[in-house]
């Protein structure tokens, strides 16, 4: 028993500042993503989501829910929203932080797919590779 406690101190403290971590990035794509690639954007994604399934690519080609489901502005604003009720969620273990951060990784994934030049930098995937180490 006395063995285990600094296992799950440590682990518990990992998992809500992964979930914190998420968190701010949902928020600080949320305040900018309608100008970068919302549908009056300067990249919309809507453009390069057209231009992907014209092209027949599935979700393991370009891991993003737009592809499956819509790429409306609602739609993107609703991956926002989703991520950080998710992220709330997994920091206060309401439900098994793990199911918590795969709807993390599935929100955050689609829009850094669909943001390719605003989020194409190295912090976007670690955080994406991560979230998804923790999940495996």
């Amino acid at each position: 028993m006395l063995f285990n406690e600094p296992w799950c101190l440590s682990m518990s403290l990992f998992e809500r500042s992964l979930a914190i971590i998420n968190l701010l990035a949902f928020l600080s794509s949320l305040s900018q993503w309608r100008g970068q690639i919302g549908s009056t954007g300067i990249l919309p994604a809507c453009g390069f989501v057209r231009h992907w399934k014209e092209r027949k690519m599935t979700f393991l080609q370009r891991p993003t829910l737009c592809l499956i489901i819509s790429e409306s502005d609602n739609f993107l604003l609703a991956l926002h929203w989703i991520g950080i009720v998710c992220a709330i969620m997994a920091f206060f273990a309401v439900i098994p932080p793990g199911i918590c951060l795969i709807g993390c990784w599935l929100c955050y994934s689609s829009l850094v797919t669909v943001s390719t030049t605003f989020m194409g930098l190295q912090m976007h995937s670690n955080l994406l590779e991560t979230t998804m180490l923790y999940i495996l």
